[in-house]
């Protein structure tokens, strides 16, 4: 068995579950798990779909042993805090998705733990319609240099053309970058009252900084 897809089955544990020596898809989407247990006997899993359950915590520890990953799906859970500082053994990992989410980046009330070590491996991660208030452009640059697309997206990122790039565009690789849209998480836009919509010249002025300062 390489593909087992459980979904919609308002499953609420996985706890104890022994997965085939095998397999390299799971995807259980829509259920209600909130914990993920420390994954064994996943040495060939290549993808994971976590999207669309109840997790308010993940740490990465639970997946140290899953070697081959490559993909990650989070997305539309209620995460507030994510631990990515166990992913060091996983040399495959190429996409990270934790869109849709309650992360915040606030200097009191940080989300995310970043990894201790660089993880080169990365080239797609997706933090759209989170809470973040501020890009953290220091810590992919210093733990993800190799990243090819960065989702910020609905978030509550005041965004004009005077915001700082400096680090992103260290990025040798560094080729799709999303900051623009409300976010759908808050009723009354972000805290300053402000539409976080952006024009098609401020987009333009953006890109243009980032790719003068790639140069």
């Amino acid at each position: 068995l390489e593909v087992l897809t459980a979904e919609n089955c308002e499953i609420t544990s996985i706890v104890g579950v022994e997965f085939p020596k095998g397999i390299r898809t799971l995807s259980f989407a829509n259920n209600n798990l909130v914990t993920l247990p420390e994954l064994t006997n996943v040495d060939f899993l290549e993808k994971l779909d976590l999207s669309s359950n109840k997790f308010d915590y993940f740490t990465s520890e639970s997946l140290k042993a899953a070697y081959s990953l490559n993909t990650l799906d989070l997305s539309n859970n209620e995460l507030s805090s994510v631990d990515l500082r166990h992913f060091d053994q996983c040399l495959a990992l190429k996409s990270l998705d934790l869109s849709n989410n309650q992360l915040k980046n606030e200097i009191e009330s940080t989300s995310i733990v970043w990894p201790e070590k660089e993880l080169v491996q990365v080239r797609e991660l997706n933090l759209s319609a989170n809470l973040l208030t501020s890009i953290p452009s220091k810590q992919i640059t210093k733990f993800l240099p190799g990243i090819f697309k960065l989702d910020l997206s609905e978030n509550c990122i005041d965004v004009t053309p005077d915001l700082d790039f400096e680090d992103l565009a260290k990025l040798q690789y560094f080729c799709d970058f999303l900051i623009c849209g409300s976010n759908k998480n808050l009723e009354n836009g972000n805290p300053n009252g402000q539409t976080q919509n952006c024009s098609s010249i401020v987009k333009n002025l953006i890109l243009f900084k980032l790719r003068k300062l790639q140069r």
